[in-house]
Formats: C-alpha cells, sequence, structure tokens
C-alpha cells in the first residue's frame, strides 16, 4: 500500500533545463524528508514534488547514492517512479540531486 507523503514543491530547488535535472543540498530541505519510505510492504524511499508553477505532483524514487574516497555520501539521486512517468509524462527524463553538505 502506497503511504502519504508530504509534497515538497521544486520552489525549494534549481532547475537545470540542459540536463533536466533539479538539486538542492539537503540542508536546505528541512524539516521536509526526502528519503521517506513511499510503501508499506516495500523498502524503496523517496518524496512527492509538487511543482511551483503547474501544481503537478512527481514522486522521485532513491535511484543511487554516490559516496566519494572516504566512504562518506556525496549525493543522492532520484528519478521519476514509473506511476508519475505515466500520470505526468513531461516529468519523464527528469531526475533530482540533492547534495550532502
Amino acid at each position: 500500500m502506497k503511504l502519504t507523503l508530504t509534497p515538497i514543491s521544486s520552489a525549494w530547488f534549481t532547475y537545470n533545463q540542459s540536463s533536466q535535472t533539479f538539486s538542492t543540498e539537503i540542508s536546505s530541505l528541512r524539516p521536509f524528508n526526502p528519503m521517506a519510505r513511499m510503501y508499506d510492504d516495500a523498502m524503496d524511499v523517496g518524496f512527492l514534488m509538487r511543482s511551483s508553477i503547474t501544481g503537478s505532483e512527481v514522486e522521485y524514487v532513491l535511484t543511487n547514492e554516490h559516496k566519494d574516497r572516504d566512504n562518506d555520501v556525496t549525493h543522492w539521486e532520484f528519478h521519476p517512479s514509473w506511476e508519475s512517468e505515466r500520470k505526468v509524462p513531461v516529468c519523464k527524463g527528469t531526475s533530482v540531486k540533492i547534495f550532502n553538505d
């Protein structure tokens, strides 16, 4: 079963149109949790982004955790869920990078 996620406005992110990437630093999102469990029967984590322009909502799922040579997380990468791509086709090809500051 899908869990209820509190939407995070896209206004909290910088958008790079050429790479179709939203980005921000993790400290800028407090008190929001971009790593919330999305389903009660799965370990998928992510967040719900609401467009500050259109009001559309897209679920972004954690797909990669990048680490440096010291094994510290440098950033997390998220992509739209398949369901969001179906409901909001314009989100296909976008991604989110959240930097660990």
